[in-house]
């Protein structure tokens, strides 16, 4: 990663910006002992080098020029990335660069390009995919705080909130959620949040989306299954009773293929559950 941030550099030692100086004696004999010191060696060389780069641009924030400055400073924070599509700002947050990403967040709120946050990697990930997918809550509360898109798709169509979800990470999830966060999302694959909090047997999740309003009746996009159907299949018992009792799910809704949740139960494994949809099924007739 060294090389690809050294890059970065060029454009800025363009401008005449004399604070950015790297050590090249420094850093060839850093790099002579990566084989003692392994990778952690050179993730620190290239945090000096990113701290050093954030500095110098933020030093552009100054300038009288402020048209010029702005053009400056997104060209660098977004035309130049390395061999994986990653610019300066997803490195800070792959490098868990916490001080870095505030003087970049500070800059560009400062010159008005706060927009380049949401721009994404090769994968389609933005800073704050990365945030979210690393279990960085400091920096998710940090870019939420910014003019960061909270529902932003990435290359399979997942939110922050989907990729929350599947860190189980409830803190960043109540987080994305308080910060305008749409659950109702599907992603390319026609899942919703909630059915990749049912799938993975997340209850704390579950309850958490539900409090947030979302339609928990909605069907995935491929075979029309609800929150509902998937909890019954997988024998989820606790996910089940939440859902009749708390969540109020509609059981009659079909699948695709004309198959509800009390149908569904018939084959499940789980007495209770067959019990449960059935009660509940008499008392709404």
């Amino acid at each position: 990663m060294v090389p690809d941030l050294l890059v970065f550099s060029k454009p800025l030692l363009n401008m005449g910006m004399n604070e950015m100086s790297f050590n090249l004696d420094q850093r060839i004999a850093s790099d002579s002992c990566m084989a003692d010191s392994g990778q952690s060696l050179s993730n620190d060389l290239s945090n000096d080098v990113l701290s050093t780069m954030t500095k110098a641009m933020y030093n552009l924030t100054t300038s009288t020029d402020k048209d010029s400055s702005r053009k400056q400073i997104r060209d660098s924070l977004i035309d130049i990335t390395n061999e994986e599509g990653n610019n300066i700002v997803h490195i800070a947050v792959l490098n868990h660069q916490v001080d870095a990403l505030k003087l970049i967040i500070d800059m560009v709120d400062k010159v008005d390009v706060g927009d380049v946050l949401d721009e994404p990697n090769r994968t389609g990930s933005s800073v704050l995919h990365l945030a979210v997918e690393t279990n960085q809550l400091e920096a998710v509360r940090m870019l939420l705080a910014t003019k960061t898109y909270p529902n932003k798709l990435d290359r399979d169509g997942d939110t922050a909130v989907h990729i929350a979800i599947r860190e189980n990470n409830l803190e960043i999830l109540q987080t994305l959620l308080q910060h305008n966060a749409d659950p109702n999302i599907p992603n390319h694959f026609g899942k919703f949040p909630l059915h990749i909090a049912v799938e993975n047997n997340l209850l704390p999740l579950v309850k958490v989306l539900v409090d947030h309003g979302l339609d928990v009746d909605a069907r995935d996009q491929v075979a029309g299954r609800t929150a509902i159907h998937l909890a019954v299949e997988r024998h989820l018992e606790d996910i089940v009773f939440f859902l009749v009792k708390e969540a109020k799910v509609e059981l009659l809704r079909e699948d695709y293929n004309g198959v509800n949740a009390i149908e569904l139960a018939d084959n499940c494994n789980s007495t209770n559950i067959k019990k449960l949809l059935a009660k509940e099924h008499k008392r709404q007739i």
